[in-house]
């Protein structure tokens, strides 16, 4: 089975990770920067390539269809052993703005991975993995560019937990964005927690933190970066 923490990697669009071996210290907190150039062409869900949601709403009526795509290479060695890990994950959103300030999403998640120990394979599986429902709802905003938002959600244990494709069970998630635009800057807070009960050993009480910044360098260009911590 994939080690737990390769599991939910679908979150940021398009970019490649080499984690090293600190993905393996499951009870460690996990310290992201993202730094990167976007090129936006309209509002999204989330702001690619941010994990840090941002408090806008898609709009009445509103639909669009997001892919997402992460792959994790990981080489170490544990009691003289070499392990080789290669895993991944392609997903897909659908998010709709049910009314102005309310969207709600779905994401239908495919994993793979593959494990080796001293060159011999001792996992090797793919599938769909657990999918997840999304409500955000923008409760306030204000003319000096403040906007707060609330976005429950829960995922579904569609995955095969048994093949370390999901955990087993449903989880349940509950997370706070606030949004500060100033000019042609914008700042982003995120505050959440997650119940993730599941069968697989996983600790069931998670908590993050992260915030995120936007700077519009020009017309249809943004500099964005990102960091969080999650235990």
């Amino acid at each position: 089975m994939l080690n737990k923490n390769y599991r939910g990697i679908g979150r940021i669009t398009a970019i490649m990770s080499c984690l090293g071996d600190f993905l393996t210290k499951s009870f460690l907190p996990t310290l992201f920067l993202v730094l990167a150039f976007l090129l936006v062409t309209n509002h999204v869900y989330a702001g690619h390539p941010l994990t840090t949601d941002d408090a806008g709403t898609m709009g009445k009526g509103r639909f669009d269809i997001e892919a997402h795509s992460k792959f994790i290479f990981d080489k170490r060695s544990d009691n003289g052993s070499e392990i080789k890990t290669k895993a991944g994950e392609f997903s897909l959103v659908f998010p709709y703005g049910l009314i102005d300030d309310i969207d709600v999403a779905l994401t239908i998640p495919y994993q793979w991975g593959r494990v080796k120990v001293d060159g011999i394979t001792t996992y090797d599986e793919k599938g769909l993995s657990d999918f997840t429902i999304e409500t955000k709802w923008r409760f306030y905003k204000s003319d000096n560019g403040l906007s707060l938002a609330i976005k429950p959600s829960i995922t579904l244990p569609v995955g095969d937990d048994k093949k370390g494709l999901g955990v087993g069970k449903a989880t349940y998630g509950l997370l706070f964005i606030a949004t500060k635009e100033i000019q042609s800057c914008a700042f982003h807070l995120n505050l959440g927690y997650t119940y993730n009960d599941n069968k697989i050993d996983e600790r069931k009480d998670i908590w993050k933190v992260s915030a995120a910044t936007e700077v519009e360098v020009m017309k249809g260009l943004k500099v964005v970066a990102d960091i969080g911590i999650e235990k």
